[in-house]
Formats: C-alpha cells, structure tokens, sequence
C-alpha cells in the first residue's frame, strides 16, 4: 500500500511538471513571435534593437532619425508583403475558379477565410475592420 502511494505520488508529480513545462514552452514561444512581429512595427523597431545592441542615451540621440527611417522602410516592406500575398490569392482564385465545383469554389472561400484567422490572431478591432474592408 505505501508503494502504490509513492508510485501514485511521482506518476502525479511527473504529470504536473510535464502539463507545466508544456505550457512554459507554449509561453515562450508566443513571446518570440511577438518579438519578431514587433521588429516589423515602425514604432517598436527602433525601441528593439536599442535594447539589444544596448545603445547608450547619446547613441540613441544620435541614431533616432537613422534607425526611424529604417523602421518606417521596414513597416513598408511588410505592408506591401501583405498586400502582394493576398492580390496572388485574388489571382489564384480567379484562375482557378473555371476548374473548380460550386462545392470546391466556397471550400477555397472557407480556406481564405482560415488564412485570414491565422494572421489575425490577438490583433486589435480596428485591424480587424481594415482587414475587412480589404
């Protein structure tokens, strides 16, 4: 009887840091990705990589206007990236849609529809409305 209770403890014990370890994990690597989605927002680029070069105050001075027009470059990039990928979607759909049933044609919709949840994520009403728009 004292066995099974030892053999019970550590199976439960094993469990709980296997559930918490999961989701430490889980943690983290939401918090890498916003870290990289950060790097792409204009307003955050320059704050980011001050931080990991630890630029000093007077280098920071010196280096705003530099590292601001890099980070409004950058926004662009992303902006336009987001806006080639769904005009090659519009253009896929389009030649596509002569070879494709009625069924196959609202599957493609719904997997817009998928793409367009998975890019969305935690983002704000406001980004979700102009995404809409779109």
């Amino acid at each position: 009887m004292k066995q099974l209770k030892i053999v019970l403890a550590l199976v439960g014990l094993l469990s709980i840091g296997f559930i918490a370890g999961f989701f430490t994990h889980r943690i983290m690597a939401k918090k890498r990705i916003e870290k990289v989605r950060n790097l792409v927002r204009k307003d955050r680029f320059g704050t980011q990589l001050f931080e990991f070069i630890e630029a000093t105050p007077e280098q920071r001075a010196q280096l705003d206007s530099l590292v601001k027009d890099n980070g409004r470059a950058m926004q662009s990039l992303y902006e336009n990236f987001r806006k080639d990928r769904r005009e090659l979607i519009d253009s896929l759909e389009l030649n596509m849609a002569p070879h494709l049933t009625e069924t196959q044609k609202a599957q493609f919709k719904e997997f817009r529809k998928h793409l367009s949840r998975k890019r969305k994520g935690k983002r704000g009403a406001k980004y979700r409305k102009e995404e809409e728009e779109r």
